[in-house]
Formats: C-alpha cells, sequence, structure tokens
C-alpha cells in the first residue's frame, strides 16, 4: 500500500548507481544491433561469412584488450573504504 508518507521517506539512489544501469542499457543496444547485423550478413552470403566475421571481431577485442592492459603502469592498489580492515 502507498502512503503518502511512505513516498517522503524514500532516498534518492547515489549517482554511482546510474553509471551501472546506463552501461547495461548500452551493452543491450549493442548486442541487439549485433545480432541484427550478423543476421543480414547471413542471410546475404551465408554462415561462413558471418562466422568470419564473428571470429574477427572477437580477435579485434582480444587484441584491444591486450594493447590496454600492457599500458597500465604497475600493480593496482587496493580499494578499500576508511577505517576498513581487511577480512580473513
Amino acid at each position: 500500500m502507498s502512503t503518502r508518507t511512505g513516498a517522503a521517506e524514500r532516498t534518492r539512489l547515489p549517482g554511482s548507481a546510474y553509471a551501472p544501469r546506463g552501461t547495461m542499457v548500452l551493452q543491450g543496444t549493442r548486442g541487439v544491433a549485433s545480432q541484427a547485423g550478423i543476421t543480414a550478413l547471413t542471410e546475404e552470403l551465408g554462415a561462413p561469412a558471418a562466422f568470419t566475421v564473428a571470429v574477427g571481431a572477437a580477435v579485434a577485442c582480444a587484441l584491444l584488450s591486450w594493447t590496454v592492459r600492457a599500458a597500465v603502469p604497475g600493480p593496482v592498489r587496493e580499494l578499500r573504504p576508511a577505517g576498513a580492515e581487511r577480512s580473513g
């Protein structure tokens, strides 16, 4: 049951909660566009061409991730809130 005071007591989400939501929306949009492109390519040129494009895209993604990863200088420091202790 919704009450007038219940709506006033709700807190607003922090700004950091909106970034993951936007990322999920963009990933979904990209996924649908990729599926549509692969489907059109398969209908036009056949399955071998669509497979070649998919493998090429996977290789390009792997190369990009390896390039970016190599550019990170040194070890990444551990992020913890101030005053938090390590568990375990």
